[in-house]
């Protein structure tokens, strides 16, 4: 299964009734290849200033993303007659593609990649040895060696636990049948569980562990040869 993404503009209406019910919505934004990353980010954040403005019905001078260096964004609501809201937020870019997590009411992460051709296994599988685990890089070594695809090393795609829509919003998920895939996809559940947590990347330990287990990890459902995953906090 994978977790359901909407382009910021052309799926505009859908995204924003499955915001609406679901209080979590991905939104993907297509970028210009040769666009500066400091663009980027500005039209990003534009497209994403612009789909709250229409999902609170208040201007978008309104919505007010507010981030810091070494932490996660947030989004201030401010309504004229209320106390102002605060969103949780999240932005991952590459090229040609961004993605903005958006939740009202539980922390949020999302990492997006390009899965090339260009892998050098024994460079990887040292990197996993360092962020995966022992127990994880050896699955990966047995994985290559076998050309096997171990179903472990697929994300927990379960309902999100808020009531979702009445219409399910499950496909299915795109087999991973390559040692790139895979790590690719444990690489980016990492990188987003850590955002989730308002964490900088740091090496395996159990500690990290035990806290990045307070994180369900959903595949988002992007085109080829993009890969993403979206972490929500659950306790």
């Amino acid at each position: 299964m994978t977790f359901p993404v909407f382009d910021a503009v052309a799926q505009r209406q859908p995204a924003l009734a499955h915001f609406a019910a679901m209080g979590i919505v991905v939104l993907q934004c297509a970028t210009d290849l040769a666009e500066s990353r400091a663009n980027v980010r500005s039209q990003v954040r534009e497209a994403a200033c612009e789909f709250l403005a229409e999902r609170y019905q208040i201007p978008t001078q309104s919505v007010n993303i507010v981030s810091a260096a070494g932490t996660q964004p947030t989004c201030r609501i401010q309504f004229p007659d209320l106390a102002p809201k605060v969103l949780f937020m999240s932005i991952s870019h590459e090229k040609g593609l961004s993605l903005v997590g958006l939740s009202e009411e539980v922390p949020v992460g999302v990492d997006l990649l390009v899965v090339g051709e260009d892998f050098d296994f024994e460079e990887q599988q040292a990197v996993a040895q360092l962020y995966f685990g022992a127990a994880v890089a050896a699955d990966f070594a047995h994985a290559r060696a076998r050309r096997l695809n171990h179903h472990d090393l697929n994300l927990p795609l379960k309902p999100y636990p808020k009531q979702p829509l009445k219409q399910p919003l499950k496909q299915p998920l795109k087999q991973i049948d390559t040692y790139a895939e895979q790590f690719a996809l444990r690489w980016a559940r990492l990188e987003a569980q850590l955002k989730c947590h308002g964490l900088g990347i740091c090496e395996f330990s159990e500690q990290r562990e035990q806290a990045l287990s307070k994180c369900k990890a959903y595949r988002l459902d992007l085109p080829s040869p993009y890969l993403g995953v979206c972490a929500l906090q659950i306790a």
